[in-house]
């Protein structure tokens, strides 16, 4: 467009919000997204690395029952079945709690990148 143009498109505007009774568009209402606790509990801006969460929102936050988290805690498991590999965690006046940021450490080490070839799956590698 040309200046003239422009000088012209700008004119007709001034006059048109000018005239009485006329009223600017109202402004699109705001859009809110909520997302669950546990979807942004991996977003690091949001959520510390020091913050502490119990077994519940653990396992929320894996997409795993309860008491996956509790076998990966269990001393006994630790020192007699090498099936599991333990989650790091800590205990606040005998409640289990975990970090967010050692659960997060813990998943990216643990991870398998899994590729669908035919029918079995082949493992590419560890997250390690």
């Amino acid at each position: 467009m040309n200046p003239s143009g422009v000088a012209a498109a700008l004119d007709a505007l001034a006059r048109a919000l000018s005239e009485p009774g006329a009223v600017a568009p109202a402004p699109p209402p705001p859009v809110h997204v909520t997302l669950p606790w546990n979807v942004l509990l991996w977003r690091r801006d949001l959520v510390p690395d020091e913050t502490l969460v119990d077994a519940q929102q653990a396992a929320e936050a894996y997409g795993w029952p309860k008491s996956a988290v509790y076998r990966r805690t269990s001393k006994w498991r630790r020192e007699h079945d090498g099936s599991v590999t333990p989650l790091p965690h800590l205990r606040v006046e005998g409640a289990l709690r975990f970090r967010v940021g050692e659960l997060r450490r813990w998943l990216v080490e643990h991870q398998e990148s899994v590729v669908a070839e035919g029918p079995r799956a082949l493992v590419v590698g560890r997250g390690r």
